[in-house]
């Protein structure tokens, strides 16, 4: 039930981003001017929740220390933050909308 719970979150964080993500214009020769003056027009490289990835991962460390013995591994809280990172990431590298995290920089 915990997992199919963290699954659901994530993919609503995922679908949540995605439909948050919709880049406009007027008109085809506003998005050509756009093209040409922002670095990012279609906004391809905002991450919008690298900060919070950023303070799991320097988390991780610690939970790994605290991590459970073998037969309860799968229940230890480092576990189960790090493959939900790991879907998060899965979702959004295979997304082709605005990414969730950056994985560059």
């Amino acid at each position: 039930m915990i997992v199919q719970i963290r699954l659901l979150m994530t993919k609503m964080l995922s679908t949540i981003t995605t439909a948050q993500w919709r880049p406009a214009y007027k008109n085809a020769q506003d998005f050509l001017e756009a093209c040409k003056v922002l670095d990012d027009p279609l906004k391809q490289q905002e991450a919008r929740y690298s900060t919070q990835v950023s303070t799991i991962l320097n988390r991780l460390p610690g939970l790994k220390e605290d991590r459970l013995a073998p037969p309860r591994v799968s229940q230890s809280e480092y576990d189960k933050t790090a493959l939900s990172l790991l879907l998060l990431l899965w979702l959004s590298v295979h997304d082709s909308s605005s990414p969730i995290v950056s994985l560059v920089g």
